[in-house]
């Protein structure tokens, strides 16, 4: 009988433990969307407004990334190797002003 008490405690604990748990994680899965609505708007006006400010703020953070791999193009091409892999990591930001300067400068 005492058993079966304790039983029924352990297993009470563990479903509100459970459900503690489950409403947590619904609740920082809301929060994650809602920051990711806001980052999706404010992300894209992070390096400027105006076309003009987009491509000038673009081109000062781009520049010295895509001059590294106009530079690794051209050592690849001047030696005689068959292949080479590099490895960029940059963040999303940098990768929105990437698109801004492309995309603007080809205009």
């Amino acid at each position: 009988m005492e058993y079966n008490k304790t039983s029924r405690c352990v297993r009470l604990f563990e479903i509100r433990r459970f459900y503690i748990i489950l409403n947590f994680l619904k609740g920082i899965e809301k929060l994650y969307y809602d920051a990711k609505k806001i980052a999706d708007f404010v992300i894209p006006c992070e390096y400027g407004v105006s076309r003009d400010q987009k491509l000038t703020i673009g081109t000062l953070i781009v520049g010295p990334l895509l001059q590294r791999i106009l530079n690794n193009l051209e050592s690849t091409r001047s030696t005689h190797v068959p292949s080479r892999v590099f490895l960029y990591f940059t963040s999303e930001s940098c990768l929105q002003a990437i698109r801004n300067t492309l995309t603007l400068y080809s205009r």
